[in-house]
């Protein structure tokens, strides 16, 4: 018997979901988020208090099922200087979208513009200086946030 088109398109998707979760599983799972986005405020709190200090608004946008996420958070952003960094020079603040199904996750999708994860936007007054999509090691990323908080891109 042949499969329809749609049958084999759902079978790849299904086998892509098994090998996403699987390579989830075998990485360790979801990883410690790093320490200066432990606690960190909200989206709106981080844009106001960066108003109020000058300092840019970091926001950090993961998910639970993204394994680059994990391996993100577990390599570059737990870095110790880059986490120095973050807390000393911005105003860190996560945006989960673990829950593509939650109208909030999207909403905060949809106003940064994030199309995948792991991605960080630094915003300035609420617009956004610079994005760094993807993972990225811990001296291109520590390069990469200067460049933005001294020259606004």
């Amino acid at each position: 018997m042949k499969r329809k088109p749609w049958q084999t398109a759902m079978m790849l998707v299904s086998a892509g979901v098994v090998v996403l979760v699987t390579l989830h599983i075998l990485r360790g799972g979801t990883a410690p988020m790093p320490a200066p986005f432990t606690g960190a405020a909200s989206v709106e709190e981080a844009i106001e208090a960066s108003r109020e200090s000058g300092r840019p608004a970091l926001v950090f946008a993961t998910a639970d099922w993204c394994g680059p996420c994990q391996s993100f958070k577990r390599g570059a952003l737990a870095d110790s200087r880059v986490a120095a960094w973050i807390a000393e020079r911005t105003h860190p603040a996560v945006a989960d979208l673990t829950n593509a199904n939650d109208p909030r996750a999207r909403e905060l999708g949809d106003r940064l513009s994030i199309r995948g994860v792991p991605a960080l936007v630094m915003l300035r007054d609420g617009r956004e200086v610079t994005r760094i999509e993807g993972v990225v090691g811990a001296d291109d990323l520590l390069q990469r946030l200067e460049r933005a908080a001294t020259t606004g891109g």
